[in-house]
């Protein structure tokens, strides 16, 4: 299509409070603004729903970022979605939103979305590098990069019985399609990486199935650019299950990347990835809860891109948080830790082949 483009302005698809957060704990908070604005549709499991993908600015700063009087601060960005049903009210069509969540809990901001020849929807986001001050920045002399593609799609489950600790109507991020005799079938946006990347796996580092212990060593030297696949049976005696990427062989220095299920929370943490005081450690952190079916607790399947100081963390399809850590180059370590009773069903490691 060419050349301009006639079009009226009706009324707001959308009307909402400034610093309005429509999901809790769940999603992230509107702002004041909102830029880079995806207006699209999706279908799966015979359902089909209309999905806002944003970015806002002008909110208010995360409750768990604390300040480092030597680092940058962050600026309060979001990238929230909302998913619904487009309705009408008075003349006015308004989505009529069912569930909401985050793209990205981490420095992705924002995304844009296009559709792939083959039907599937693709965002591609640009990784904001906030951790570092002007001086930094000027000396690496260039910042921010794109992350990972990320397919974004409608995911539905069936069944559900509940989940670790929230009641399910807590979970906003999920929309209730129905329930009956204490079972509920579900609806959330999907987020997982481009099946494409597979093709970036280069030599495999590291394979492990069905280990109970608390600790395995996997590497203690691994390439900048590598790929965790990891699988965890979690258990309502499961404290927390960890893999610690870009870490010494004392564990002076490492960034652990934690799923703590009793808090329903992933963290990266991020305070040991480094002593510098002038760069910013704050954790980053978002909800992520299993769903419990007649079959039993879903497994936690977390996919980890480590590039360089790029991590991207995805989880069961449905959670990413993007993030940076600034370790030196020689510290390259990888291990899995755990605590109370916790398995690894199943972990691979690899090597990632650059891009042609």
């Amino acid at each position: 299509m060419t050349g301009e483009i006639d079009y009226s302005v009706l009324h707001p698809l959308l009307r909402v409070p400034v610093h309005h957060r429509p999901a809790g704990r769940w999603g992230g908070e509107l702002g004041v603004n909102l830029e880079c604005t995806n207006f699209l549709s999706l279908t799966g499991g015979g359902l089909e729903r209309q999905v806002i993908i944003t970015g806002s600015e002008g909110g208010k700063p995360r409750p768990t970022v604390p300040t480092q009087k030597e680092a940058p601060e962050r600026t309060p960005r979001y990238t929230p979605w909302l998913m619904g049903t487009l309705e009408e009210k008075v003349g006015e069509i308004y989505l009529a939103t069912s569930a909401s969540g985050m793209v990205d809990w981490g420095d992705l901001y924002p995304g844009n979305t296009f559709k792939h020849p083959d039907g599937r929807t693709v965002l591609w986001g640009w990784m904001i590098e906030e951790s570092l001050n002007d001086a930094a920045l000027e000396a690496k002399s260039w910042t921010g990069c794109l992350g990972m593609p990320r397919e974004i799609f409608l995911a539905t489950y069936d069944g559900v019985t509940g989940t670790l600790a929230s009641k399910m109507d807590e979970v906003q991020s999920f929309e209730v399609l129905s329930a009956s005799d204490g079972l509920c079938n579900v609806a959330t946006l999907g987020i997982r990486p481009l099946a494409q990347l597979a093709a970036l796996r280069g030599k495999q580092l590291f394979h492990a199935k069905l280990f109970d212990g608390e600790r395995l060593p996997i590497a203690h030297s691994t390439p900048l650019a590598r790929a965790i696949d990891a699988t965890f049976d979690i258990t309502d005696d499961t404290d927390e299950v960890s893999l610690h990427v870009r870490h010494s062989a004392d564990y002076s220095t490492a960034t652990r990347i934690t799923f703590y299920p009793k808090h329903e929370t992933i963290v990266v943490h991020r305070d040991a990835s480094n002593a510098e005081r002038t760069i910013a450690k704050y954790d980053e952190d978002g909800p992520m809860t299993l769903l419990r079916t007649e079959g039993g607790m879903e497994r936690l399947r977390l996919q980890i891109f480590l590039d360089h100081d790029a991590v991207e963390v995805f989880a069961n399809d449905r959670f990413a948080l993007a993030t940076r850590v600034y370790t030196d180059s020689g510290v390259t370590g990888v291990s899995y830790s755990g605590k109370g009773a916790a398995r690894v069903e199943e972990l691979d490691l690899w090597e990632m082949k650059a891009t042609q």
